[in-house]
């Protein structure tokens, strides 16, 4: 038997570095200590692991398959407005402008008797 016996408090996302001692015992024998594990706390922490784990299992299966469709849409998008926009292009190249007289205008030559 030891001559110290310590209560340790762990934190409560379990991480040992936050642990701190609460209690220091002295005189007490092992044999009156008794282990208690506590239920309810494992049982939430466990609870809380499966939601965790199908909460990534939504995210990863939705994220994938909707970023997939999201950038074939960009896609597609990008390539019929390079297409009319090359079109465009095609049709005001071929297209000569049609300039006719009433269009043009003097720019201030006179003419004088």
């Amino acid at each position: 038997d030891s001559d110290e016996m310590y209560v340790v408090e762990l934190s409560g996302d379990g991480d040992i570095s936050k642990a701190r001692v609460s209690r220091t015992l002295t005189g007490v024998p092992s044999s009156q200590l008794i282990f208690v594990e506590n239920y309810e706390r494992k049982r939430l922490i466990q609870m809380m692991a499966t939601r965790n784990s199908f909460a990534r299992n939504d995210v990863s299966s939705n994220n994938g398959l909707g970023t997939a469709s999201l950038v074939l849409s960009i896609i597609s998008i990008v390539l019929v407005l390079g297409m009319l926009a090359n079109d465009m292009m095609k049709k005001n190249k071929n297209e000569k402008p049609q300039v006719t007289i009433e269009d043009m205008k003097s720019l201030g030559s006179k003419i004088t008797s």
